[in-house]
């Protein structure tokens, strides 16, 4: 946020590659380690675009940290102190020569809720609760999703823990929502998500939120987070050894019986189901499958097509009926099928040329000098058995 200047009140995003600290460039660093929330920064915009960032520093530019006066050295010792790092350590940073840790993202707004689900992911063979659904009151009713990334039980994190050992529906919670990586998110994940993503998530009060300090590789865990956990830990009925091992992802998945259905999974008992169901529904969806396995798509198209045409003169019959005057009209029509036979070569030989194609004799007629009675050849007919005469005109 740009608080001073020109573009004052102005929100802009910046990469590493953008930033530097003491003359020395930031794109290989964990900016994590090297800026906090609230840090005072200098920034330059681009002259064509001020939401684009030109480059972001803190300290001297232009030289390097041997050619540093007194005063510069001490300012350089003291931004160090402060954020955990000394000379050394620091040439390592912007070396990219430090150990990696998870994410967590600078302050934000902390918001309060509660659990409103725990979801498991329907393909994975464990089967461990890996995501959760929060409820907060913030002006309007907020459903807000979070995965067990970013999930944290009084500074240690849950990123291969069955969330189901530590959380409950109606169990109170911290998070923070920052809708840049909600972005982000939505972008990796090639789709967009039901609900919004929480970016952090923990128990307990604001003190209990995860973080970093120095070049530290876990959150700092206080005297008094420490003492939480252990109260925490005994109200879900674990001792130390068990929660260690569901850090580590090395303790099975809780039964199914205590953790509520993913969305979009639906159980129920077969025989609810059925009583649910009234019998000559039943009867119906029992009909219409045995006549597709009988005659087909088509087959059974048909006939329901046929049976809709016959229905407004029929409509006293009842259900059944009509599902019987089906199967018998997809029987019809099935035995209407046959396969076509290929006349024999003393057929053939004996075919006619004709107005519109060849003229085959009669089915069983083996004598072909048998000659076939020819009905009387009318030139005025109108019909097969209807003959025209034409009146002869009378003259004065």
């Amino acid at each position: 946020m740009i608080d001073s200047g020109e573009y004052a009140g102005q929100r802009v995003e910046f990469e590493a590659a953008q930033c530097e600290a003491f003359g020395c460039s930031l794109e290989n660093a964990d900016l994590s380690q090297i800026f906090n929330y609230n840090e005072r920064v200098y920034i330059q915009v681009k002259t064509y675009n001020s939401f684009c960032v030109e480059k972001l520093w803190v300290g001297n530019r232009g030289r390097r940290i041997e050619e540093f006066g007194p005063d510069e050295v001490q300012a350089l010792q003291k931004y160090l102190f402060d954020h955990g790092l000394d000379v050394p350590s620091f040439n390592s940073l912007i070396r990219s020569q430090y150990q990696s840790r998870y994410f967590l993202p600078l302050g934000g707004q902390i918001l309060r809720g509660k659990v409103k689900r725990l979801m498991y992911d329907s393909n994975a063979k464990e089967c461990s609760v890996n995501r959760i659904t929060i409820e907060a009151d913030v002006g309007d009713l907020l459903f807000i999703e979070a995965t067990r990334e970013s999930v944290y039980i009084h500074g240690h994190w849950m990123g291969k823990a069955d969330l189901s050992y530590v959380l409950e529906v109606g169990d109170l919670v911290r998070f923070e929502f920052h809708p840049v990586f909600e972005k982000n998110h939505r972008d990796l994940a090639g789709g967009v998500p039901d609900l919004p993503q929480a970016s952090l998530v923990w128990p307990g009060d604001d003190d209990s939120r995860p973080m970093y300090h120095g070049q530290a590789t876990r959150p700092t865990i206080t005297p008094k987070m420490d003492a939480q956990l252990w109260e925490f830990v005994q109200k879900k009925n674990m001792d130390q050894r068990m929660f260690r091992a569901l850090v580590e992802g090395r303790l099975p998945p809780k039964p199914k019986e205590s953790v509520s259905e993913p969305i979009g999974t639906i159980t129920a008992n077969t025989e609810e189901l059925k009583n649910d169901v009234d019998p000559e529904t039943l009867k119906m969806a029992s009909l219409l499958t045995k006549m597709k396995s009988s005659f087909g798509d088509n087959g059974m198209l048909q006939a329901m097509m046929l049976m809709m045409a016959n229905k407004s003169s029929d409509s006293s019959s009842d259900t059944a009926n009509q599902m019987t005057q089906m199967m018998k009209m997809a029987e019809m029509l099935n035995g209407t099928k046959k396969e076509t036979v290929a006349p024999s070569p003393a057929v053939i030989e004996q075919a006619v040329p004709g107005p519109s194609g060849y003229t085959f004799p009669a089915a069983g007629d083996a004598d072909p000098n048998t000659k076939k009675e020819k009905s009387p050849t009318s030139t005025n007919s109108v019909g097969s058995n209807f003959q025209m005469r034409i009146v002869p005109k009378k003259f004065n």
